[in-house]
């Protein structure tokens, strides 16, 4: 009784829990307005807007989005007998966001307010300093790559036998990838209706990549597919006829590994049932995930060029999973020989396109949506002064204007 009279909130928490998981976004985003109004829990701001809240729910990820549309944050490079090749896995945008956000000698005091060197100081200096910050990071990361390598390796294992057991040819299935998920998300867009969208663009996307299939390589995978399913049927009919081959003569590995290549056979394999059509599955894609470099993709859907470079996007669960397993043993390089390099760039960066806003600290200038201070004039009717350095590429000031204008109710921007 002591304590809910001290803590309201633990009152609240107790008695109201429920009842909060059935409000949706706009209902609680309303409440919180409603709240600052009455209790000025904000002593800098008399009113909040829906853009003030997202500004200071999403200030991290709208840097990162801005970093790596504005190409601060290397993703591509070129192999070798490989050519252009994207690298950009969950533990590296793990240590980007310390390096930049909130670990040690990143450029942020704490969690809201850049550093008053990085606005004023000399960029060679804070350059260096950065770089220096980087390296440390790089070494650390380098000796512990080993262990992080081993636990990736029993983790990613361990992940796709659960899946496996879940889900019939989860090797041959596809996600979005890392690299996508910043490209495709806009500012201000929170975790749940971002999800929501990658969610619903799955299955054209899906569809677009597999009316792609090669018609000699289908019927090699459906006549492998019957050989390794009779072998399947032998071993599990020996299996339930003499129960001790269970334990003995590796009969339990052999059904697996016949599972394993019957699942990735079977992937594919396209349904006979249905037709797709490359270019309006691809516009369809396009209208769900906001994003499509026109210049590269439109007119050109029912190529292999383009189809190459979303696939990119939308990867083999099995590629993510092996660049997540080797990602330990890469990041260590890439931090120093890719990232350190832009020391200077992250600075100039931070500098131009950080604006503080009363009430919520220093944000993203991308984030505020202005089309006429980062507007591309490619994609917007509205008149842009934005240099060509201050503007955002494929349109993302653009889409999330209109996305957050959508999802509004308060009217302003």
């Amino acid at each position: 009784f002591f304590i809910l009279l001290v803590s309201p909130s633990v009152y609240y928490f107790l008695f109201f829990q429920s009842e909060m998981e059935n409000y949706t976004w706009p209902e609680i985003q309303d409440l919180v307005i409603q709240a600052q109004t009455r209790f000025h829990m904000c002593v800098d701001k008399t009113k909040l807007t829906e853009l003030d809240l997202s500004n200071r729910i999403l200030r991290q990820k709208n840097f990162m989005l801005a970093l790596i549309n504005k190409d601060k944050i290397q993703t591509h490079f070129f192999l070798p007998f490989w050519g252009r090749r994207t690298f950009f896995t969950e533990e590296l945008k793990y240590l980007y966001e310390m390096i930049l956000f909130w670990g040690p000698g990143s450029p942020f005091s704490d969690h809201s307010t850049l550093q008053k060197s990085f606005r004023r100081g000399d960029k060679a200096e804070l350059a260096a300093k950065l770089q220096r910050v980087i390296t440390w990071y790089a070494i650390i990361s380098l000796f512990l790559s080993p262990l992080i390598f081993i636990w990736q390796v029993f983790y990613s294992t361990f992940t796709i036998v659960e899946l496996m057991e879940r889900k019939k040819g989860v090797l041959g299935m596809r996600r979005w990838s890392p690299l996508a998920r910043q490209q495709l998300r806009n500012y201000n867009e929170l975790d749940h209706i971002f999800q929501y969208r990658l969610n619903t663009a799955y299955w054209p996307a899906d569809k677009y990549v597999r009316s792609f299939m090669s018609p000699v390589l289908a019927i090699l995978a459906r006549h492998v597919a019957f050989v390794f399913a009779a072998l399947l049927a032998v071993a599990l009919i020996f299996a339930m006829v003499d129960e001790t081959l269970l334990i003995t003569n590796n009969v339990p590995l052999t059904i697996a590994g016949l599972g394993v290549v019957l699942g990735v056979c079977r992937s594919l394999i396209p349904d006979e049932d249905e037709s797709h059509n490359p270019r309006e599955l691809m516009e369809y894609v396009v209208k769900l995930t906001h994003y499509g470099p026109s210049e590269d993709w439109k007119g050109q859907e029912h190529t292999l060029r383009v189809r190459e470079s979303f696939c990119m996007q939308f990867q083999y669960r099995l590629n993510f999973w092996i660049e997540q397993t080797l990602s330990p043993l890469i990041a260590p390089f890439i931090l120093f020989f890719c990232l350190r390099p832009r020391a200077l760039d992250i600075v100039s960066f931070f500098r131009s396109f950080t604006v503080t806003v009363e009430g919520v600290g220093d944000v993203c200038s991308f984030a505020q949506l202005n089309v006429s201070k980062h507007g591309n004039p490619q994609w917007s009717s509205e008149r842009s002064n934005a240099s060509q350095t201050e503007q955002s590429e494929n349109g993302k000031t653009e889409m999330s204007v209109v996305a957050f204008k959508v999802r509004c109710t308060d009217g302003e921007l």
